[in-house]
């Protein structure tokens, strides 16, 4: 009864508000602890931040640090300690704003600090990337005074840092910080301990982005091979491991390796997590790529268009990895003749592209190029060339001039040029491409070769028929070589 005429008198003044369980923000966070069996009966009583001070003012200091592990206590029962599954994120959504105010990172219980690991992990995966950069550089700063450089909650934090600093397209920041991160972990921890594993793959990744393919297959070949034989083939993480291998063997071309272990990625997520877990739909993604490359066309586009379905569906139209799979895509369309499709597609993701990431971020780059390559399928090179130029150029100020990506795109470029009637630029900047993927990636690389076939046509369009003959000769027997066997002579331009 006193308690009943206590919130009646603090409702007077709206300084606190009865929750009897009815949906809202917080009921995801109810049933989670219901479900654990922490639930107080459905009712809580959510106070104005006036009271709240008035409140603690009144605990001793024994009472108000006991009163603030049990606050952590519940958030850290709440967590379902699984951030890549999309199914889980309106639970951190709910959870994620009680953290920092409750000074959860003054907590050194093992669960509440895994509690902020995940919600870390959660906010890179749902695309927030600067708020998860600044998330993680608070975390660290607090915990590496207090526990120091060498704790693994630490160093996972830091990992954490590096893949938002990563999808920002901070390369080299992320390289520096995996590369201390996976040294740390091997030292510390040992080399088969899952920490130090899932650090060596974002190690690779920052070399992948970094251009330095051999290396990050390398890497990637270790990883996979570790998490393989410590953990078994079906679990999750040894699957991640075998997509991004077959990424890394996509780009050091070779194609067919990389068809056949991605499929049987798909085909193991897809029976581990289910058909639209984000993991599953990733794998999907560059399965549909690999068979474009490999020469199904057909196939890429009933497997591309199912990806994205499914990418809009999980993860809404405007996620980054909804948008590169809405890119690859068009891509196939477009090889498919699909030209007007294709165009509209890569004009629609483009816009959302620059909202989401902004002008000067590779995913918006990438997708102006290829918006470029549909605009050249259409007739329009002089559009083209233009909207390529300004890629490419970035590409060469900020990747240096011996990226993969630089020169593919240069390759793209030489195209535009081409086509848009200005054959002496296009040989020139054609044979810089040759000369430069021949040095970095070897004469058998797809990317080389698919430039190296430019060249030809160079040479025919400027009536060097001889030259282009001798060019042509060139690239077709390596072509079959890495090939499989049911892949197009004539290789796809670039590198989109």
């Amino acid at each position: 009864m006193l308690m009943g005429r206590a919130m009646r008198e603090i409702s007077r003044y709206a300084l606190a508000r009865i929750d009897s369980g009815r949906p809202g923000a917080n009921s995801s966070v109810r049933r989670r602890i219901a479900d654990r069996g922490e639930d107080g009966g459905g009712q809580s009583i959510q106070l104005h931040r006036l009271m709240q001070t008035i409140i603690r003012a009144t605990l001793s200091p024994e009472e108000r640090t006991e009163n603030q592990h049990q606050v952590h206590e519940i958030l850290a029962a709440a967590n379902p300690g699984d951030a890549d599954n999309a199914e889980y994120w309106p639970l951190y959504a709910d959870l994620w704003p009680h953290l920092l105010p409750s000074g959860v990172l003054d907590s050194d219980s093992p669960h509440v600090r895994q509690l902020v690991l995940d919600v870390g992990r959660y906010l890179w995966k749902i695309s927030d990337y600067p708020t998860a950069q600044a998330y993680a550089e608070q975390a660290i700063a607090q915990w590496e005074r207090e526990y120091g450089a060498d704790d693994q909650a630490t160093l996972m934090m830091r990992y954490n840092l590096a893949c938002a600093l990563r999808l920002q397209a901070d390369y080299n920041a992320a390289y520096a910080i995996d590369d201390d991160v996976y040294g740390r972990l091997s030292r510390t921890a040992g080399d088969d301990h899952p920490y130090t594993l899932m650090a060596g793959g974002g190690l690779a990744a920052d070399l992948r982005a970094l251009g330095q393919l051999t290396r990050a297959r390398d890497l990637d070949e270790q990883i996979e091979s570790r998490w393989r034989e410590a953990f078994g083939e079906e679990h999750p993480r040894t699957l991640t491991a075998g997509h991004n291998l077959a990424i890394s063997l996509r780009l050091v071309g070779d194609l067919r390796a990389a068809l056949i272990l991605q499929e049987r990625t798909l085909r193991r997520r897809r029976a581990v997590h289910g058909e639209l877990h984000p993991w599953t739909l990733y794998s999907a993604g560059n399965y549909g790529r690999d068979l474009r490359d490999n020469g199904d066309l057909r196939e890429s586009r009933r497997v591309l268009e199912t990806a994205l379905n499914g990418h809009r569906r999980v993860l809404g139209e405007d996620h980054p990895e909804s948008l590169r799979a809405a890119k690859n895509f068009a891509v196939t369309l477009r090889k498919l003749g699909e030209f007007e499709q294709a165009y509209a597609l890569s004009t629609d993701t483009l816009a959302r592209s620059l909202r989401v990431h902004g002008p000067q971020h590779p995913d918006s780059l990438a997708c102006a190029m290829n918006l470029a390559c549909d605009e050249s399928a259409l007739g329009q090179d002089l559009s083209a060339r233009r909207r390529a130029t300004p890629v490419y150029e970035w590409y060469r100020s900020s990747m240096g001039e011996d990226h993969a990506f630089t020169l593919a795109y240069g390759n793209n470029l030489a195209i535009f040029m081409r086509k848009a009637g200005d054959v002496t630029a296009a040989r020139e900047l054609t044979r810089k491409v040759v000369d430069r993927f021949t040095a970095t990636v070897g004469p058998e690389h797809p990317y080389t070769l698919a430039a190296v076939v430019n060249s030809g046509d160079d040479l025919f369009q400027s009536g060097d028929f001889s030259g282009a003959r001798a060019s042509d000769e060139q690239a077709y027997p390596a072509s079959g070589r890495c090939s499989a066997p049911n892949t197009p002579t004539r290789w796809p331009r670039g590198a989109t």
